[in-house]
């Protein structure tokens, strides 16, 4: 695993049995807040492993899973720099404008919002509202300084409060530093695999053939 000035420990999620950690994107301490790229954040979290299990650029795709990584975060102190702190997780329109898709993990390729503010939701989303039960105000693709990306925001960036409050807003891949959003920080995610039908089947029938030999023995006893 690459080195990083700042990590956290692991968490595991009882909900999902997966793992997550935050990181940033500083090889040396001098340079905690150094911003990092979305394609860094992307090649690095798929770099890392727990306890065996590959990482990946987080995907949250629950409130229950937002909530967890909220709650993480609170554990942690709150923060680790000021009072929010803005996360990469794994989603990007860069390859369809409008076509909000996760670029990472088991979900990889599974689209969840089509458009902008005033798209549609096709799964879980938590895009930014300043008015409680009204709708989106991001995606705008819209970024702080244009010329840094003249294609808009492309990224997703998961903004976490000490206050218990989280959102997603999107944002340009590279560094922007006229923007506060600009992340310098990312959540890994350790899903661990979910057993295939095959399996499945060969472990029911282990169980089935397991039975019925004890049932023979039984009766041979008699």
């Amino acid at each position: 695993m690459p080195a990083f000035a700042w990590m956290s420990e692991p968490a595991r999620n009882p909900d999902n049995g997966h793992y997550y950690a935050f990181f940033n994107g500083a090889d040396d301490e001098r340079f905690v807040r150094r911003q990092m790229p979305f394609a860094v954040a992307l090649t690095r979290a798929a770099s890392m492993s727990h306890l065996g299990i590959p990482g990946h650029l987080a995907t949250i795709t629950s409130q229950a899973e937002e909530d967890f990584v909220l709650g993480y975060f609170k554990e942690l102190g709150g923060r680790p720099f000021s009072t929010i702190e803005n996360y990469w997780i794994a989603a990007s329109d860069a390859a369809v404008e409008g076509e909000w898709r996760w670029v990472a993990g088991p979900e990889a390729g599974q689209q969840f919002w089509q458009g902008e503010y005033n798209g549609q939701a096709l799964d879980y989303q938590n895009w930014l509202t300043f008015i409680p039960g009204g709708g989106p105000v991001e995606p705008d693709n819209k970024p702080m300084v244009p010329r840094l990306n003249p294609e808009g925001e492309d990224y997703l960036a998961l903004s976490l409060y000490e206050t218990s409050w989280s959102y997603w807003n999107d944002v340009i891949g590279l560094h922007d530093p006229n923007s506060s959003f600009s992340p310098h920080l990312a959540i890994v995610e350790f899903s661990v695999p979910e057993p295939s039908v095959g399996a499945l089947i060969t472990i029911a029938g282990s169980m089935l053939v397991a039975s019925c030999r004890r049932r023979a023995k039984s009766e041979a006893r008699r």
